[in-house]
């Protein structure tokens, strides 16, 4: 797959009612997320908005609390990023040949 990242807008924070909150926009499709590697600070309410290039998917980040399903037109996913250390996340709806390989990982500061 090659990245479309560049065509997403840059990660941005904004501090809404004493609380930071982060905006990331990522890719999914067959078997892939882009970038398959994000950061956040603790603390921090994650938004991720991400696009879908192809069929339903769903992210799951077992240790931070997040499942969420991914339908064709994409989603928005917010979560609080609760505790510091690097946690994996995965699409849990079969998406495919490729979807055990279908891994990223979020890196909380």
């Amino acid at each position: 797959m090659s990245s479309d990242s560049e065509s997403f807008p840059l990660p941005s924070t904004e501090v809404k009612n004493g609380v930071t909150e982060r905006t990331i926009h990522m890719g999914v499709r067959q078997w892939a997320w882009d970038p398959a590697e994000i950061r956040a600070k603790q603390g921090e309410l994650v938004r991720l908005v991400i696009h879908n290039a192809d069929i339903r998917h769903a992210i799951v980040i077992p240790d931070l609390g997040v499942e969420a399903d991914i339908p064709e037109e994409g989603a928005i996913v917010e979560f609080t990023a609760s505790q510091r250390g690097a946690f994996d996340f995965l699409c849990a709806t079969y998406c495919g040949t490729g979807h055990a390989m279908m891994q990223g990982k979020i890196v909380v500061e």
